[in-house]
């Protein structure tokens, strides 16, 4: 979806498929690619600290802050069970902050 929007017009266009530039289809493969590879990462719960939590934290460090240049820590509250924040810094420092939280580990499903 594009706007264009000056003082006595605006103009919002919404392209179909047919109108994606190869380089927004070249970023949705890649997209799907990455996800791929996380989803390949045995990060379950029950491992506790033997998991693959420091194999997720490494695959996530290198999209965030090689490819995408995002500011990242990581700590360790809990000792094997890493913690990776990547901060986006916005240009306008008096706007308030936004939080985006998730896990990267799993709970196996139980067959009954």
């Amino acid at each position: 979806m594009s706007l264009f929007f000056r003082p006595d017009f605006v103009l919002l266009m919404i392209p179909g498929r047919s109108s994606r530039s190869a380089a927004m289809e070249g970023r949705d493969e890649q997209a799907v690619t990455n996800f791929k590879g996380f989803l390949r990462i045995e990060s379950i719960t029950h491992q506790g600290p033997k998991g693959s939590y420091h194999q997720a934290i490494a695959f996530l460090k290198k999209l965030l802050d090689d490819e995408i240049g995002l500011t990242i820590t990581e700590r360790e509250y809990v000792a094997g069970k890493p913690v990776l924040i990547a901060t986006w810094a916005g240009e306008e420092p008096s706007l308030p902050s936004l939080l985006l939280n998730s896990h990267y580990d799993v709970v196996p499903a139980v067959q009954r």
